[in-house]
């Protein structure tokens, strides 16, 4: 029998085998933290980029129609109003030498009075990446016949809507179908996550699903069925973008 080490010894120190098994073991430890950890990160980039990527036009829609409302609310203040068939000679006396076309056919028109009174100072903020009718960005030029030429404004617009009165009603809205009250719900499911963004008098922004049909309920009612409080019984006079 061999001699055994008395009761109160030290253990021996551990041999090279016995090190190099405890340098493993921390290594495969701490690969697997990192592992789980990058495993993590991975998955979040992955669902934050393809967020990102499929869906950018909700967040450029919404900040757009922001300073839109902030550039309607400015015209106002300097005309009464916001932009309408009465409010371009207004615009044409108080600056007579802005050479731009001033109509009342479309969205373009109606906002390229915010150009002619200073109001505005890009074109980039009545587009989005995902226009119905062209995919097209604005030059920025705005003088001329190059201000908002069609293609390069995508909302639609609301005439006859004051801001100052203090009660809510619709006066910009993305992505309506040109020359219909029906929202295009394939364009918006593609990009829009089925929302429609709309711009709200009080310079509010509401992001409300659209149905299959094209249509954007409220207190279960079409947005823009007459019998809406905010339309007091009138159909909205809608503009469509050229």
């Amino acid at each position: 029998m061999l001699p055994q080490p008395p009761p109160n010894a030290p253990p021996p120190p551990p041999n090279e085998v016995a090190h190099r098994s405890q340098r493993w073991n921390k290594a495969i430890w701490i690969l697997g933290i990192l592992s789980v950890i990058l495993s993590s990160l991975t998955a979040l980039f992955l669902v934050f980029g393809i967020r990102v990527r499929k869906y950018p036009s909700s967040i450029e829609a919404s900040n757009n129609l922001r300073q839109i409302g902030l550039a309607l609310l400015e015209f106002e203040t300097e005309f009464g109003t916001t932009p309408s068939a009465a409010t371009i000679p207004l615009v044409n006396a108080t600056n007579p030498s802005h050479g731009l076309t001033l109509g009342t056919h479309s969205s373009n028109d109606f906002f390229r009075q915010l150009f002619a009174s200073d109001c505005a100072q890009s074109e980039t903020m009545f587009w989005t990446r995902r226009n119905s009718s062209s995919s097209k960005k604005p030059d920025n030029i705005f003088t001329g016949p190059e201000a908002l030429k069609p293609g390069e404004c995508s909302f639609a617009y609301i005439t006859g809507q004051t801001l100052s009165t203090g009660a809510k009603s619709p006066i910009a809205l993305y992505p309506l179908v040109p020359g219909t009250p029906k929202f295009d719900y394939k364009l918006a499911k593609d990009h829009l996550e089925s929302k429609a963004i709309i711009l709200w008098t009080d310079n509010s922004i509401s992001s409300l699903p659209i149905d299959p049909t094209g249509k954007v309920l409220i207190n279960g009612k079409h947005l823009f069925d007459p019998t809406q409080p905010f339309w007091h019984g009138t159909p909205p006079d809608i503009k469509w973008p050229d």
